[in-house]
């Protein structure tokens, strides 16, 4: 993207760019956005369709906030996005931060992409600018190892690949929550701990759907669900020392000093039937992974009720790259490993 050259983050609903990277020690600053240097930049006037606020003037402006906090301020405007050279997209509506904006406002990246399910978002723009060949598009991504310098993530944006149909890529049907009707929800209707489904009402699950966010650390689950998933692995996990609680965590153990872990697996069954078995980075969150267990290797030998995820201290994260597609309109969202 021509305008991302900086890194930029994908996720909420907002499209944002700083006009000026963030400082850093009075160090000089890349200059992210420059709209001097744009003939097709335009301020959004207030009154317009894009604005939500009530204002007057020549320009729409909006204010970026967490809990009570105000975080940044800036102006709505709209310019060509180019993601390609045969992929344009004029009128592309997007805020502009002003400059002096928090430099921890988006961690370290200089701006926000909107890839939700809005008529404005990136991703529905790609349908209806006639972006691709057919009417469904999609966009996927690939998170790198966090211990891998080799690794690289990537985003990609455009119509449905269909060397991503097929294989090991395994997709679930995307349902809808009026209550926000621009996230991607998925019905997830079981869950077993090392082969055994657990005894959790199907009720208890679709009450709301699942919601997939990608800036969240850790999965969520209703109270119910959460304590057969809880009892399950603790029940299995039981000749391991078990450890304090950590932050928002309940399920510890201490295994200093311990040569191999033995973690049962853990498996998400979506609408639709697919199945998504979870690797140890997945299930177990190490506080300190260089010194204690820095390796996951999945161990996929049968018998079911037997299943259990191995890792040795002395092999590095190799598995649990995976590359998520979505596509817009509703079709589905989906998984397949080892796409980085």
């Amino acid at each position: 993207m021509t305008t991302t050259t900086p890194p930029m983050e994908a996720g909420g609903w907002r499209r944002l760019f700083p006009l000026k990277a963030p400082c850093v020690g009075g160090a000089p600053c890349d200059v992210a956005f420059d709209p001097s240097r744009s003939s097709s930049f335009a301020a959004i006037p207030c009154g317009s369709p894009e604005c939500a606020v009530e204002c007057t003037g020549a320009s729409c402006p909006f204010t970026i906030q967490f809990g009570n906090v105000t975080v940044a301020n800036g102006t709505l405007v709209r310019d060509t996005l180019t993601l390609s050279p045969s992929a344009t997209f004029a009128g592309f509506t997007f805020g502009c931060i002003e400059v002096g904006a928090d430099a921890d406002t988006f961690d370290g990246a200089v701006g926000l992409i909107d890839l939700s399910r809005s008529s404005h978002s990136l991703a529905s723009r790609v349908i209806s600018n006639g972006a691709t060949t057919t009417t469904t598009a999609a966009f996927s991504y690939c998170l790198p190892s966090l211990s891998s310098t080799r690794s690289r993530g990537f985003l990609s944006i455009g119509a449905s690949r269909p060397e991503y149909s097929g294989g090991d890529i395994k997709y679930a049907p995307m349902s809808s929550n009026p209550n926000h009707p621009n996230s991607y929800f998925v019905d997830l209707v079981g869950i077993s701990v090392g082969g055994e489904d657990l005894p959790v009402p199907p009720a208890v699950l679709a009450a709301h759907g699942t919601l997939l966010e990608a800036a969240t650390e850790f999965t969520f689950l209703a109270p119910a669900a959460y304590a057969a998933l809880r009892d399950a692995f603790r029940n299995d996990m039981a000749q391991y020392p078990a450890a304090p609680p950590f932050r928002v965590l309940d399920t510890c153990y201490n295994l200093t000093g311990l040569a191999s872990l033995a973690v049962p697996a853990v498996a998400l069954r979506f609408a639709g039937g697919t199945e998504l078995e979870l690797d140890v980075r997945q299930t177990m969150y190490f506080e300190d992974p260089s010194s204690v267990f820095s390796s996951s290797r999945a161990s996929r030998s049968p018998p079911r009720r037997s299943r259990r995820s191995r890792c040795r201290s002395s092999e590095p994260w190799r598995s649990g790259r995976r590359r998520w597609c979505t596509t817009c309109g509703a079709a589905g969202s989906g998984s397949c490993p080892g796409r980085c």
